[in-house]
């Protein structure tokens, strides 16, 4: 009896010792952190061997306004392929592709339908772009944007500061609206072109960029919109952004600046890096609550850090720290931001 006794308590313990190193077993066997065991793998997508880990890469373009007025920056994540450049290239010749990317912006593509990029490449800065002859068909008074776009699209990526064009393997020196684009272009070419009405030397001129603010499509969407102001040569760069920013877009244009009329620069410095500028008190008369307040202080960040020499901006009004709707507070200096006019839903 004793025996039978003991032999079943050795039967019950190798039973239990049996099912601990099982769940031992199951433990040190799970894969990874946070995984539900008692949920189902996902299922392949239909006609797929497994679904695809597709990566994004949020990516500028460069696109012009429906009505063909100025060049506006664009960023949207699109998925990222080993020919990046190509693949965006590919986002901005007119199509169906390209109009449902754009759909509900205000914006439209800037290469003709048909266009075919027939190769690309990347050597020491320079990008080397050659189109099929369909690129050349764009109406003649959108020349210049055309060039814009392709221009500042490509020198957005870190690898390219020039651009050679070529249509059909024949290398562009000027195009056939008569924009001489030499046998290379970099961003000295500027972006949305004004030229200050009087002025007559150009051999003595300064570009600076200054951002000013536009609406576009039915939604009625903000964008930041760069604009190149050539200037009379001046030794002060910093406080001439600040005057040509406070002067407004040029009229004719549907652009606008945050910046309430009739405030004036008091005065400002450049040192190490930061610009700090002091505003008069009209600067607190904005309207448009806190989405105003943001758009003023972007455009004073946007174009003062613009100059090479600038990477930080220090805002005072009368002298002081002040804050515009509590949520901005003007007494820390802002950096440039990453990406402007990132879309709204960056899904492709």
């Amino acid at each position: 009896m004793g025996k039978k006794i003991i032999l079943g308590i050795l039967i019950v313990f190798l039973v239990i010792f049996a099912i601990s190193c099982s769940s031992v077993d199951d433990l040190l066997n799970r894969e990874g952190p946070g995984e539900d065991p008692g949920e189902e793998p996902e299922q392949p997508l239909e006609g797929d061997e497994e679904a695809p880990d597709v990566r994004m890469r949020l990516t500028t373009f460069y696109y012009p306004d429906a009505e063909g007025n100025f060049v506006v920056p664009f960023a949207k994540e699109i998925p990222w392929v080993e020919g990046i450049a190509r693949s965006t290239l590919e986002h901005m010749i007119d199509g169906e592709k390209s109009r449902s990317f754009l759909q509900g912006t205000g914006l439209k593509p800037p290469f003709p339908t048909g266009t075919e990029i027939k190769g690309i490449t990347i050597k020491d800065g320079l990008a080397r772009v050659d189109f099929s002859k369909e690129f050349l068909e764009y109406p003649v008074e959108e020349e210049r944007i055309v060039v814009t776009c392709l221009l500042y699209a490509l020198t957005e990526f870190t690898t390219v500061d020039r651009v050679e064009l070529q249509v059909e393997g024949e290398k562009m020196s000027h195009l056939p609206g008569g924009t001489v684009i030499g046998e290379v272009m970099n961003r000295d070419r500027g972006i949305n072109l004004e030229v200050t009405e009087g002025l007559n030397d150009l051999r003595r001129v300064n570009r600076l960029v200054l951002y000013f603010n536009t609406r576009l499509g039915e939604d009625q969407l903000h964008y930041f919109v760069p604009v190149t102001r050539i200037i009379p040569e001046t030794e002060n760069l910093a406080r001439a952004t600040m005057d040509e920013l406070l002067k407004g877009p040029r009229q004719g244009v549907p652009l606008y600046s945050a910046i309430p009329d009739g405030t004036e620069l008091v005065d400002m410095a450049v040192k190490e890096e930061m610009a700090t500028v002091n505003l008069s008190g009209e600067l607190l008369g904005y309207r448009g609550g806190l989405e105003s307040a943001e758009h003023l202080t972007a455009q004073l960040v946007l174009s003062l850090t613009e100059l090479p020499h600038v990477r930080q901006v220090q805002i005072y009004v009368e002298g002081r720290a002040e804050t515009l709707e509590q949520a901005i507070s003007l007494n820390h200096p802002h950096q440039r931001p990453v990406n402007i006019n990132v879309a709204r839903n960056t899904a492709f």
